[in-house]
């Protein structure tokens, strides 16, 4: 009898030390994937309007309202920073003109974060470099963009930022989204000027530094049907070198090349 008792207790809890082992693996894994893929506070797929929103009275408004994100330091000696700068989408549609209420508000939005990968990833409309010795602010872009992602380099003890985003609204769907084409840029912190880009009929989907030399490796891929959209799995690939010493562009494979091996293929 106590045998069977026995045995009873320890069915028990070893059933339930198997459901709260199985509890731990579930939250463990939720918190994975929260951390690989963050909900954040906007909707990447809305992107920026392109089309101006205008009041039953005329006035143009706006519905959608810059951001300010924390400074990110690119350069220590010189003490430099990057603020990115996103956008959220308002509840209600507000009329343009006069301060904007960004002092007056309470609205908090979680700008994405460091990609080990791909450095800073996210949504922003622009980014503005703070030199904080002299006291003075840079906007890195003068005209609308949708960045997607952004690192800095550092070639010949002079920072760098390599930005890829979109400028112009290539599948027409009158807004800037991470459906259209594709560019990269490149500012040059020091001498305040920024290098575009943009590969005619192409889209940019990858970047990195060639291990320690001055070049930028970009995949691009070719929008074959020029629908103003890339398909990765129908469409091919290519790749160039973006130096950082005079941002000259160049194939690493030449045409010639291409063509040899795709007779191989044929």
């Amino acid at each position: 009898m106590l045998n069977k008792y026995n045995q009873k207790v320890i069915s028990i809890l070893g059933t339930m030390t198997i459901v709260v082992f199985s509890i731990v693996i579930i939250i463990a894994g939720y918190n994975l994937i929260s951390e690989l893929f963050p909900n954040n506070n906007y909707s990447v797929e809305t992107g920026m309007t392109l089309e101006e929103e205008v009041s039953e009275s005329g006035i143009k408004q706006r519905d959608q309202e810059i951001s300010v994100d924390l400074p990110v330091r690119i350069d220590s000696a010189r003490q430099i920073f990057v603020i990115p700068i996103s956008q959220v989408n308002l509840e209600e549609s507000e009329d343009i003109g006069g301060i904007l209420g960004i002092m007056e508000t309470s609205r908090t939005l979680n700008v994405g974060g460091y990609d080990k990968y791909g450095g800073f990833r996210d949504s922003y409309n622009n980014l503005v470099v703070h030199d904080y010795l002299k006291n003075s602010l840079q906007v890195v872009f003068q005209s609308k963009v949708l960045i997607q992602n952004f690192t800095f380099e550092q070639f010949d003890n002079k920072p760098f930022i390599i930005i890829k985003g979109v400028e112009v609204d290539s599948n027409k769907d009158k807004k800037l989204n991470f459906d259209d084409l594709q560019s990269l840029y490149i500012y040059d912190v020091l001498s305040s000027k920024l290098h575009s880009f943009s590969i005619e009929n192409a889209g940019v989907t990858s970047f990195k530094r060639l291990y320690e030399s001055n070049d930028i490796v970009v995949s691009y891929t070719l929008d074959k049907n020029r629908n103003g959209l890339i398909n990765n799995s129908k469409e091919p690939s290519r790749v160039k070198i973006i130096s950082l010493k005079d941002f000259s562009i160049k194939s690493i494979v030449d045409p010639a090349t291409l063509n040899r091996i795709q007779s191989l293929v044929d």
